[in-house]
Formats: structure tokens, C-alpha cells, sequence
């Protein structure tokens, strides 16, 4: 009985560490998203980069912009706001 005890100590003990784990993986990924670095410019379609420039700039992109200068713009927008 007692060992059995300490095995489920020992285990809420891991499981707890693994939580605290997770848990700033989670919170990089959020600061990493806030700064404009992470998946959440790069991971949006041509036309969400549009309506996001739009929203932040007041005016869509002219023309035919390719994605690239889409992306740099969306950062340009996201890092005026911080």
C-alpha cells in the first residue's frame, strides 16, 4: 500500500512538471504570436493578409501585390500597433 502511495505521489509529481512544460510552450508561442513572428501572419491566405492590411491600414493593397510584399506589409501594420 505504501509503495503504491508513493508511485502515485511520484506520478502527480510528473505530471505536474509536464503541465509547467507545456504551459510555457504555450506562453512562448503567445509572445511569439503578439510580436507578429510567429505562424499567425504566415499561416493567413493572400486575401485574410489583405482584409488584415485593410482593417489595420484603412486602405487594401493595390493591384496584384505578391504574397511576399503582403507579409511585409501585415508586419509593417503589426509592429506600428505594438
Amino acid at each position: 500500500m505504501a509503495s503504491e502511495l508513493e508511485f502515485y505521489k511520484a506520478e502527480v509529481e510528473r505530471m505536474k512538471a509536464e503541465q509547467t512544460q507545456f504551459r510555457q510552450v504555450l506562453d512562448n508561442e503567445r509572445v511569439t504570436e503578439n510580436l507578429g513572428y510567429g505562424p499567425s501572419l504566415e499561416g493567413m491566405s493572400d486575401g485574410d493578409l489583405r482584409a488584415y492590411i485593410a482593417e489595420r491600414s484603412g486602405a487594401r493593397p493595390h493591384g496584384n501585390s505578391t504574397r511576399q510584399t503582403l507579409l511585409s506589409m501585415a508586419q509593417e501594420l503589426t509592429t506600428d500597433k505594438e
